[in-house]
């Protein structure tokens, strides 16, 4: 992924929680994170990694997610969202309780529902 975003990520996890890798947080007994992104393709046409997100979780990436229920169900229990299109509405939220992060991976944020986001206390980075 690109450098702009990698930092974004590391800045939002790091206000989170204090950083630890998944072999150092398994090594404590912890759970990694859970990373959903929900439009791989609309960021990564395919000459890009995320292995670098690896380092903070379990990650998986979906190339194209369509329908409010493809999302809900797709996000599941994750704490991290990455999106480039895809809607973040209040019923997503309300579905999907776990998420402590959403990072947008386009320019502007307005496919977030951030007033209940807000409310929730869920950063949205973009």
């Amino acid at each position: 992924i690109g450098d702009h975003l990698y930092t974004s990520l590391l800045i939002q996890l790091h206000f989170l929680n204090p950083i630890k890798n998944t072999a150092a947080l398994q090594a404590e007994g912890g759970i990694p994170m859970k990373i959903v992104i929900l439009d791989g393709k609309a960021l990564n046409p395919g000459d890009l990694s995320y292995d670098s997100l690896k380092q903070f979780g379990e990650v998986t990436i979906y190339e194209r997610t369509e329908t409010e229920a493809e999302v809900i169900a797709r996000i599941g229990d994750s704490e991290i969202v990455l999106v480039n299109k895809v809607p973040i509405t209040e019923t997503v939220l309300a579905a999907c309780p776990n998420i402590k992060l959403i990072c947008v991976t386009a320019t502007g944020y307005n496919i977030v529902d951030c007033e209940a986001c807000r409310r929730r206390g869920i950063p949205v980075s973009c």
